[in-house]
């Protein structure tokens, strides 16, 4: 159990893709009339965006589980604890700048069942907590 969100564990395959690709620092440069700089720097404590990827050779979830997935994001406002072994505990919420969940099906299906599998390709949050 190596990856969870709550209580769903998260296929093991996926990977925390952007972990550095921001730093906790915020910048606003303005120029002064008279050409001078004024350069505001503060600590940004939340927002840190989260992305997990997955792919199509390495990371699937079933029909059902993708279903859970979809009603966490369903649920606005929601916080949820992602655990990440290596990482520790983040509290996140659905990162809703992009598609908050990237999935498609190994194989179309006019009625998928339950147990149908489908490629996870990218999980999007941000951490607030």
């Amino acid at each position: 159990m190596s990856k969870t969100l709550d209580a769903l564990i998260l296929p093991d395959g996926l990977a925390w893709d952007n972990r550095f690709d921001w730093v906790p620092v915020v910048q606003q440069v303005n120029v002064t009339i008279t050409g001078g700089l004024v350069i505001q720097e503060a600590l940004q404590t939340d927002g840190r965006p989260i992305s997990l990827i997955g792919g199509s050779d390495h990371c699937w979830i079933t029909k059902l589980e993708l279903d859970a997935l979809y009603a966490k994001a369903s649920i606005a406002g929601l916080e949820m604890t992602l655990f990440l072994e290596a990482d520790g505990s983040h509290q996140v919420v659905w990162n809703r700048s992009k598609s908050c969940i990237e999935a498609a099906p190994i194989v179309s299906n006019a009625n998928p069942t339950d147990e149908q599998l489908y490629i996870l390709n990218a999980l999007h949050f941000l951490k607030v907590g």
